[in-house]
């Protein structure tokens, strides 16, 4: 059986989601207390227009609008 190949995030994409990485902790931390949010992870936000945007995704038990306040 061959070895199972790891693959590597390019460092270009390290580096498009050091910001989100820096905040990710305190965004958890805020959305912990909201009921129906089940995890949060880095993602990617869809613009209509444009390259995909790196982002913190909630995944959540239903469709709701959740607010949160952005870290400082």
């Amino acid at each position: 059986m061959a070895a199972p190949v790891i693959p590597k995030i390019p460092r270009a994409v390290q580096a498009s989601f050091e910001p989100v990485m820096k905040v990710i902790s305190a965004v958890r931390a805020q959305l912990s207390d909201v009921k129906d949010v089940v995890a949060t992870r880095p993602g990617y936000k869809y613009p209509p227009a444009g390259q995909p945007v790196p982002a913190i995704v909630g995944v959540h038990t239903r469709k709701a609008g959740i607010k949160y306040k952005k870290p400082t």
